[in-house]
């Protein structure tokens, strides 16, 4: 995953494509932070304020945002990549569709009528699936794997 030139203040674009790229590679905000130079708690905010001003209502629908936006890159995948990596089940791929959405645990539970706990485990196999750290690089892994759409636009 590559960030992709977007527009906005220069200072921003940076931090913005830094912490977003460092979200879809799987690392935590303690080490987004460290990068940065600054506290886990002003990091944690700044990903709240940005995700709330692109209306993602958390870190997984930020990066789906991000990709079909254009501040981050599908890499080019050599040919037997995709194979490594094969679709998620049906089930398990409408779940990593409500995720990428913003969607909480209990909200895809109503959504699919299915229980809390039965979502958790779908959601730890998702992420099994993917070799995935957390649900946002879960959703990163699934638009580089061609497994969610992502359509590039000019960044806003």
């Amino acid at each position: 995953m590559t960030p992709a030139a977007g527009g906005g203040q220069a200072r921003e674009v940076p931090r913005r494509l830094m912490v977003v790229a460092g979200l879809a590679e799987g690392r935590s905000h303690t080490a987004i932070a460290a990068a940065l130079g600054i506290r886990r708690g002003t990091l944690t905010d700044y990903v709240y304020r940005l995700s709330r001003s692109v209306g993602a209502p958390d870190r997984a629908a930020l990066i789906t945002y991000a990709y079909r936006h254009g501040w981050l890159a599908v890499p080019a995948t050599p040919a037997g990549k995709v194979a490594d990596c094969p679709r998620p089940l049906p089930h398990l791929a409408r779940l990593l569709e409500y995720m990428a959405r913003g969607m909480d645990n209990r909200q895809i539970a109503a959504a699919l009528g299915l229980t809390h706990h039965t979502v958790c485990a779908y959601g730890r196999d998702l992420r099994a699936h993917y070799g995935a750290r957390h649900r946002a690089h879960t959703v990163a892994l699934a638009h580089q794997h061609g497994h969610l759409p992502t359509t590039t636009r000019s960044s806003t």
